[in-house]
């Protein structure tokens, strides 16, 4: 008790979300833990759509199944959670990355076992020379050391600079996205089994674009996991 006292007071912790001093030992205030929304199993496992029963999956993707066959997130992207990912993404914000890899690791475990290698999402090199680094990357290597799984960095590589997608309509989004990606390493992915990591997923066109490209240039099975998603009602 006396130690917990001392570190707290040398070192202070803070949410990673709202950034209120907490015990060194955790990772969220308790009022952010409370507010929230981490994801259970009342989702579509494919495209995010809420259910009100126990399936899996929903009726539109069982009758047009996506490129992705699995994907599973944290936590839900909306007013409460949304400043860990924005301190994550444009502030530099890198202390807490363990954090977010072991929660995501804990998430994904049933996963790794049919996964051959991981596969971040990649930014473009206008976009990362900007921001300094791909938080995917970070994610992936990460989570990498957990599930000692390969990395493969640049399997993926965005050929086509965008503008933010976020204030675009979905059909926009589309046509912006459906040719940005193009595979950079055929031999890292052909006949694999793939995990693609991101930090978010709002429409879930960037992540379906990818798995796309993947599985028609031969990787065997696409599944993702991200930190965040927001969800579909």
């Amino acid at each position: 008790m006396i130690l917990s006292k001392v570190i707290n007071l040398i070192f202070p912790q803070a949410c990673v979300n709202c950034k209120n001093i907490i015990d060194y030992n955790k990772s969220l205030c308790n009022t952010c833990e409370n507010a929230i929304d981490f994801l259970n199993d009342n989702y579509c496992i494919t495209c995010g759509l809420i259910l009100k029963n126990n399936a899996k999956v929903c009726s539109k993707c069982l009758l047009n199944p996506p490129y992705i066959t699995q994907l599973e997130s944290i936590f839900a992207y909306n007013q409460h959670s949304k400043n860990i990912i924005l301190n994550f993404k444009f502030l530099d914000n890198l202390y807490h990355i363990k954090t977010y890899a072991k929660w995501m690791y804990a998430k994904g475990h049933h996963l790794f076992p049919e996964v051959d290698i991981i596969v971040p999402i990649p930014l473009h090199t206008k976009k990362l020379l900007y921001r300094k680094y791909n938080q995917a990357a970070v994610l992936a290597n990460s989570i990498s050391k957990l599930c000692k799984l390969p990395v493969e960095l640049f399997a993926l590589k965005r050929i086509h600079y965008t503008t933010p997608l976020y204030n675009l309509s979905i059909k926009m989004r589309e046509q912006t996205i459906k040719k940005s990606f193009k595979i950079n390493n055929i031999n890292a992915i052909q006949g694999k089994n793939i995990l693609l990591i991101d930090d978010v997923i709002t429409t879930g066109i960037t992540i379906q674009t990818c798995a796309k490209v993947l599985i028609n240039s031969g990787a065997k099975e696409v599944k993702a996991l991200t930190l965040s998603r927001t969800l579909c009602k």
